[in-house]
Protein backbone atom coordinates (compact mmCIF):
# COMPACT_ATOMS: atom_id res chain seq x y z
CA UNK A 1 0.00 0.00 0.00
CA UNK A 2 2.80 2.21 0.98
CA UNK A 3 4.71 1.60 -2.42
CA UNK A 4 1.04 2.48 -4.53
CA UNK A 5 0.80 5.89 -2.18
CA UNK A 6 4.64 6.70 -3.04
CA UNK A 7 4.40 6.12 -6.76
CA UNK A 8 1.01 7.91 -7.04
CA UNK A 9 2.65 10.81 -4.98
CA UNK A 10 5.52 10.76 -7.51
CA UNK A 11 3.45 10.72 -10.49
CA UNK A 12 1.10 13.63 -9.46
CA UNK A 13 4.14 15.89 -8.14
CA UNK A 14 6.53 15.04 -10.73
CA UNK A 15 3.73 15.53 -13.93
CA UNK A 16 2.44 18.48 -12.27
CA UNK A 17 5.98 20.14 -12.74
CA UNK A 18 6.29 18.43 -16.26
CA UNK A 19 2.74 20.48 -17.28
CA UNK A 20 4.22 23.35 -16.19
CA UNK A 21 7.13 23.43 -18.51
CA UNK A 22 5.72 21.75 -20.72
CA UNK A 23 2.65 24.81 -21.43
CA UNK A 24 5.18 27.01 -20.64
CA UNK A 25 4.37 28.59 -16.73
CA UNK A 26 7.53 27.18 -15.07
CA UNK A 27 9.70 30.33 -15.61
CA UNK A 28 6.10 32.69 -14.71
CA UNK A 29 5.56 34.61 -12.05
CA UNK A 30 1.76 34.47 -11.59
CA UNK A 31 -0.47 37.27 -9.34
CA UNK A 32 -3.69 35.86 -8.56
CA UNK A 33 -6.48 38.16 -8.05
CA UNK A 34 -9.89 38.07 -6.97
CA UNK A 35 -11.65 40.93 -9.10
CA UNK A 36 -13.96 42.03 -6.98
CA UNK A 37 -11.73 42.90 -3.97
CA UNK A 38 -8.79 44.80 -6.87
CA UNK A 39 -10.03 47.21 -7.81
CA UNK A 40 -13.37 49.16 -8.77
CA UNK A 41 -12.68 50.74 -12.28
CA UNK A 42 -16.26 51.91 -12.21
CA UNK A 43 -19.54 52.42 -10.03
CA UNK A 44 -21.85 51.76 -12.78
CA UNK A 45 -22.14 48.19 -12.31
CA UNK A 46 -21.70 48.66 -8.60
CA UNK A 47 -25.35 45.94 -7.60
CA UNK A 48 -25.08 44.24 -4.17
CA UNK A 49 -21.70 46.54 -3.56
CA UNK A 50 -21.42 47.24 -0.07
CA UNK A 51 -18.28 48.36 1.63
CA UNK A 52 -19.10 48.10 5.00
CA UNK A 53 -20.12 44.32 4.32
CA UNK A 54 -16.73 42.46 4.36
CA UNK A 55 -18.89 39.21 3.13
CA UNK A 56 -20.67 41.89 0.18
CA UNK A 57 -19.69 42.82 -3.07
CA UNK A 58 -16.87 45.75 -3.19
CA UNK A 59 -17.24 46.71 -6.48
CA UNK A 60 -13.86 45.39 -8.19
CA UNK A 61 -14.38 44.69 -11.61
CA UNK A 62 -12.33 44.08 -15.21
CA UNK A 63 -12.12 48.11 -15.50
CA UNK A 64 -10.45 48.50 -12.58
CA UNK A 65 -7.96 45.18 -13.28
CA UNK A 66 -7.28 46.48 -16.61
CA UNK A 67 -6.40 49.88 -15.06
CA UNK A 68 -3.96 48.48 -12.62
CA UNK A 69 -2.35 46.22 -14.59
CA UNK A 70 0.92 48.68 -14.81
CA UNK A 71 1.29 48.12 -11.06
CA UNK A 72 1.02 44.16 -11.75
CA UNK A 73 3.73 44.39 -13.81
CA UNK A 74 5.61 46.83 -11.58
CA UNK A 75 5.33 44.19 -8.87
CA UNK A 76 7.21 41.33 -10.94
CA UNK A 77 4.11 39.52 -12.59
CA UNK A 78 4.61 37.90 -15.91
CA UNK A 79 1.52 36.30 -15.56
CA UNK A 80 -1.86 37.07 -13.95
CA UNK A 81 -4.71 34.30 -12.94
CA UNK A 82 -8.33 35.90 -12.08
CA UNK A 83 -11.09 34.40 -10.18
CA UNK A 84 -13.66 33.54 -12.17
CA UNK A 85 -16.22 36.77 -13.40
CA UNK A 86 -19.04 34.54 -14.92
CA UNK A 87 -22.66 34.80 -13.99
CA UNK A 88 -22.84 33.95 -10.77
CA UNK A 89 -25.54 33.04 -8.29
CA UNK A 90 -28.17 36.29 -7.48
CA UNK A 91 -29.61 35.60 -3.77
CA UNK A 92 -27.33 36.15 -1.04
CA UNK A 93 -26.29 33.15 1.65
CA UNK A 94 -27.59 33.80 5.23
CA UNK A 95 -24.39 33.49 6.92
CA UNK A 96 -23.85 34.16 11.09
CA UNK A 97 -22.20 37.17 10.42
CA UNK A 98 -24.89 38.39 7.85
CA UNK A 99 -25.60 38.77 4.09
CA UNK A 100 -22.95 36.34 2.27
CA UNK A 101 -22.71 37.33 -1.17
CA UNK A 102 -20.74 35.03 -4.16
CA UNK A 103 -18.21 38.01 -5.04
CA UNK A 104 -14.74 34.90 -5.20
CA UNK A 105 -16.77 34.05 -8.45
CA UNK A 106 -16.83 30.39 -7.64
CA UNK A 107 -20.83 30.45 -7.48
CA UNK A 108 -21.60 29.77 -10.45
CA UNK A 109 -25.46 30.56 -12.52
CA UNK A 110 -24.37 30.90 -16.20
CA UNK A 111 -21.32 29.53 -17.27
CA UNK A 112 -21.89 30.74 -20.68
CA UNK A 113 -22.17 34.65 -19.04
CA UNK A 114 -20.13 37.51 -17.78
CA UNK A 115 -21.79 38.74 -14.50
CA UNK A 116 -22.64 42.28 -14.57
CA UNK A 117 -21.23 42.96 -11.63
CA UNK A 118 -17.66 42.30 -12.74
CA UNK A 119 -18.44 44.61 -16.00
CA UNK A 120 -16.62 43.83 -19.31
Amino acid sequence: MFARVFIFAVLLFGLSSISARAFGFADEIIYFVMVDRFADGTTINNRDVDPNNPLAFQGGDLVGLREQLDESVDLGATMIWITPVILQIDEPIDHSNGQFYPHHGYWASDLNAIDPRFGT
